[in-house]
């Protein structure tokens, strides 16, 4: 029942009628990739989200849609059963289609600019593709939008024997960051024009780990294939992917429509495969280049192959390396002067932000502070040196979210700082970083410091950055709980209701029962109310 309602799902998606294939021995056949030299494809993928938050006044509702291009085309290698495929994906800027609170469509559509929406992005690279195994890498793009792509497109893994319609097996699932099973079922074969189509379903069961694991939470996908048996390509898929995401006391729900449609399969000759060997090598020259830091020589092959082959198939991404190879790609480089400033600006942005909720702005702030922590290290580091307090603070807020080890032991270091504003700025930068190795110790330590403001932000740093699987996790609650009734500060005890909501289990609504009790703060009372409700949510 289940396959027999996706596929009428597909016959409406598609159109038309598809003839199933006559005779018993008809509907079966052996699972394999396009090994053939010279032999190139082109899909469109395209996908259109739908999140809806609840927000305290209404539920804000925005859909948006991304168009991404996958370009393969297989190289013969000396290795038998087996050819190089070199794969590019270019993933378009994305778009918004409609806003709406509650019921109600915002008009004009807002900008794209105004939600902190997966960037576009562009990935050139080879891999080794046999018969039976064929690996699609997803665009860059984030995480998770990189995660929920891998796991839809990377299925074209087969079994050794010939499969009867009806057959069902799986398929073990380990990707960066999800765990889980993808369960095919061959449903039939089906004459499609003049084609032959294996029409396959296929449902992914598992859950976000690594990077993704705290925050996000998998529902389920389901996805309806159309495999070309003479041609042994994709000819059409047809995906839907739900997911939540935890977002202080509420939660971001994301369900994606995603199609990928062939546009183009041909067979190139050998001087046409010949070129395409030359033009990957000067691209691989200009990628190397650039990976020696070398920017001009690698800038320099940019430009003579676009200069040489304006029509090539895998321009995006030389003109994406030539972006990055051009010294002028950072912009106007900013004076110690300007950069303090716009450390300051920015954390306040982000404070705002974060105090009301708008969470695509907090994300596209932390962006911004990233970003400056990558372009200016040594001036950060001058910055963190700083005598001014207010000047270390905020230069240890940008260090927290920077990629480079050192900066996490750095970071960690000034919570012992003698100035109360860098301790707390730097327990703030810690929280909006996220799990990155910090000394869970360090953190405990800092709920005792004796200044509320330290307090208040190693409650959130505690929140963001302790795994409730963690050893230490008995202690945090302690501690938690703790200031959550007995500390004078009303800010201090509002982020631990919030610390608890998120680290505690559904054993600790007791303590939160209790400190509703107790509590005379109606902005607490509130804040302990969803925490309970979060916590029972997880029985």
């Amino acid at each position: 029942m289940r396959n027999a309602r996706m596929l009428a799902l597909a016959a409406v998606i598609f159109g038309g009628q598809a003839a199933p294939v006559p005779g018993q021995s008809a509907q079966r056949m052996s699972f394999r990739n396009n090994l053939l030299p010279g032999h190139l494809t082109r899909h469109s993928i395209k996908r259109t989200t739908r999140r809806t938050i609840k927000k305290p006044e209404y539920v804000e509702t925005l859909v948006y849609s991304q168009q991404a291009w996958l370009t393969q085309c297989n190289i013969d290698e000396s290795t038998p059963g087996s050819v190089m495929v070199y794969q590019m994906t270019d993933d378009l800027p994305a778009k918004v289609r409609k806003l709406y609170r509650d019921k109600k469509e915002i008009k004009p559509t807002p900008s794209a600019a105004l939600f902190n929406l997966p960037p576009p992005s562009t990935r050139l690279q080879s891999a080794t593709l046999t018969a039976r195994d064929a690996p699609i890498q997803a665009p860059l793009s984030d995480p998770v939008n990189r995660t929920i792509m891998q796991m839809v497109l990377d299925f074209a893994h087969w079994p050794v024997e010939k499969l009867d319609a009806g057959h069902r097996w799986e398929r073990d699932l380990k990707l960066d960051n999800f765990e889980g099973t993808q369960t095919f079922e061959f449903v039939d074969l089906a004459k499609i024009k003049d084609d032959v189509h294996a029409r396959l379903t296929v449902f992914v069961e598992g859950r976000f780990t690594g990077s993704l694991e705290r925050e996000y939470q998998f529902g389920k996908a389901q996805i309806i294939i159309h495999w070309s048996r003479p041609d042994r390509v994709l000819q059409k898929l047809d995906a839907k992917v739900s997911f939540a995401r935890a977002r202080g006391s509420a939660a971001e729900e994301y369900d994606i429509r995603l199609t990928s449609r062939l546009t183009d399969m041909r067979l190139l000759n050998e001087d046409a495969q010949e070129l395409i060997k030359v033009q990957l090598t000067a691209f691989a020259g200009a990628l190397d280049a650039l990976r020696k830091k070398d920017a001009n020589a690698a800038e320099h092959i940019c430009d003579e192959y676009l200069g040489r082959w304006p029509d090539s198939l895998w321009q995006p991404a030389v003109v994406e390396l030539q972006r990055q190879a051009s010294p002028g790609r950072a912009g106007e480089r900013l004076s110690t002067k300007r950069l303090k400033k716009a450390l300051v600006e920015t954390f306040l942005a982000w404070e705002s932000a974060r105090n009301s909720r708008e969470h695509d702005l907090v994300e596209k702030t932390q962006g911004i502070l990233k970003k400056l922590s990558a372009e200016y290290p040594e001036k950060l580091d001058q910055l963190a040196r700083d005598k001014s307090d207010v000047v270390r603070a905020h230069a240890v807020f940008a260090l927290a979210l920077s990629d480079r080890p050192d900066d996490l032991g750095r970071v960690q270091g000034l919570l012992k700082d003698k100035s109360k504003r860098v301790r707390a700025m730097a327990l703030a930068g810690l929280s909006a970083a996220g799990p990155a190795g910090i000394s869970t110790e360090a953190l405990l330590k800092a709920l005792d410091d004796p200044e509320p403001s330290v307090r208040r932000r190693a409650c959130q740093a505690v929140a963001a950055c302790v795994a409730p699987e963690h050893y230490s996790i008995v202690s945090a609650v302690e501690k938690i709980s703790h200031l959550m009734v007995f500390d004078e500060s009303e800010g201090v005890r509002t982020e631990a209701v919030r610390a608890l909501g998120v680290i505690g289990a559904p054993a600790d609504v007791a303590a939160l029962r209790k400190a509703l009790k107790h509590e005379l703060s109606q902005n607490i009372r509130r804040e302990i109310e969803r925490a309970i409700e979060r916590l029972q949510s997880r029985e």
